[in-house]
């Protein structure tokens, strides 16, 4: 796969995250919405909200990329540095 630069059209492009806040853990939605993944900087459990409000606890996240969509990072569990992506 060919290096392209990152010029205006990268903004478009659907395999990239375009945004990554840190995430406070919270029982409430994310501030952006429903996010595309985690970016978990220390590994270990969260409990988190699916897009269909399903309540998940102790869900194993490693640290790296990790291709869950989710509304909320509830509180509880050990994974720190948490991102979301955009």
């Amino acid at each position: 796969m060919a290096n392209r630069p990152i010029d205006a059209s990268s903004l478009y492009d659907v395999n990239a995250a375009g945004q990554y806040p840190l995430v406070t853990k919270a029982n409430n939605d994310l501030p952006n919405g429903m996010c595309r993944g985690l970016l978990v900087g220390v590994a270990g459990t969260a409990n988190l909200m699916d897009r269909l409000g399903n309540v998940e606890t102790d869900v194993p996240l490693q640290a790296g990329y990790n291709p869950l969509m989710c509304l909320q990072v509830r509180t509880g569990g050990t994974a720190d540095n948490i991102r979301a992506l955009y």
